[in-house]
């Protein structure tokens, strides 16, 4: 005979929603890494958890960098800027390397119902921006599909030929580097949740969905920031690592520098900047704003005699930076002023957009 269930003590508030977003570093070890095809000695910077690039040995001088995401075009942004955004996704990523792009493959896999000048309007807005960085869109595959929808509409691959050791990656870190963090924690889930969630005001939390939020979606990109810290130059004395805080937020973007480079890091979590509409919106409902989508926020390791200049190059960008810490030699975990942290939390920004189905599923009158 089987127990009778208990009666729940009491109700969340908050329903988790099942996993999603990127896997955890448990299961990376547990299911990929071991699954990584031909070991190959012209692999200089394999797959990682924190690692935002793959590095391969072109020949005497030369490295070729990679990186390749999902194209997430989120039409609630207007057709234009989610384009945009899309882009800047993966460019967030090759430039933490330092360079921008030099090739760029997509795979486009549209919907059906997917209007030709929504393609148009796309491969517009890629050309602008590729031109701009000075790379060449040099192939890949685009096509319909039954039960291809949006937001994700296939993949990209941005790749870079640049100068042998003159590139950043987080495993080049090493203890005594100061960590300086642009703009804030949070912009990507406040920007992206002002699109999505009804535009009303909120009672009491009035302005988190504001006109300010939602046109602040150029903010999402960190090319300017790593371009500009790139200037300082590459390598002992300059940039040695950057790391973007898109999927996971700022506190999974921490731990994963410190799980790439072997590296103690140190950090004041009340020093971190949080994004004003961020710490609404999460406030609302129930979300911890270091552990949402934080694209738009960039984090570089240099020498601590760097620092100055690359806060005042920003400055002049009109691009706000913190010191929020250190590496340290010693084991290699993550404090908070001396204190170990647990392991990051799961990023959840897109509760708010579960709540909101169901709420309109169960009350389709609203």
């Amino acid at each position: 005979m089987s127990p009778t269930p208990r009666a729940p003590t009491g109700r969340k508030r908050y329903p988790v929603p099942p996993a999603a977003g990127k896997i955890t570093s448990e299961v990376f070890d547990r299911v990929v890494s071991s699954h990584l095809g031909a070991r190959r000695r012209d692999v200089l910077l394999g797959p990682a958890m924190g690692v935002d690039v793959g590095a391969v040995r072109l020949g005497p001088g030369a490295v070729g960098l990679f990186t390749t995401d999902p194209i997430y075009v989120e039409p609630a942004l207007g057709w234009e800027r989610a384009c945009w955004v899309a882009f800047h996704i993966l460019a967030n990523d090759i430039t933490t390397s330092g360079h921008p792009p030099t090739h760029i493959l997509v795979d486009l896999n549209l919907p059906l119902d997917l209007p030709e000048h929504r393609l148009a309007t796309f491969m517009r807005v890629w050309h602008e921006e590729a031109f701009r960085l000075g790379a060449a869109i040099l192939g890949g595959h685009t096509g319909r599909y039954p039960g291809a929808r949006l937001p994700i509409v296939g993949g990209a691959t941005f790749f870079a030929r640049v100068p042998a050791r003159s590139f950043a990656a987080t495993p080049f870190i090493r203890p005594g580097l100061s960590l300086v963090m642009s703009k804030a924690a949070g912009i990507e889930a406040a920007v992206l949740l002002a699109h999505l969630l009804p535009r009303g005001p909120h009672p009491g939390r009035a302005g988190w969905g504001s006109r300010a939020a939602r046109g602040r979606w150029r903010e999402l990109s960190t090319v300017t920031e790593a371009l500009l810290a790139a200037s300082l130059g590459l390598g002992r004395s300059g940039v040695r690592a950057m790391h973007d805080a898109a999927e996971g937020g700022v506190l999974r973007a921490l731990q994963e520098m410190v799980d790439a480079s072997g590296v103690g890091l140190s950090v004041d979590l009340s020093r971190l900047p949080i994004d004003p509409h961020a710490a609404q919106v999460c406030a609302l409902y129930g979300l911890d704003p270091l552990s949402v989508s934080s694209g738009g926020a960039l984090f570089v390791a240099l020498p601590p005699g760097r620092v100055r200049q690359l806060l005042t190059r920003w400055k002049a960008a009109g691009i706000p930076g913190t010191v929020v810490g250190r590496f340290q030699a010693g084991p290699a975990v993550l404090e908070d002023r001396g204190q170990r942290l647990p392991p990051p939390p799961p990023d959840r920004w897109y509760v708010p957009l579960t709540l909101r189905r169901r709420t309109t599923r169960h009350h389709p009158g609203r």
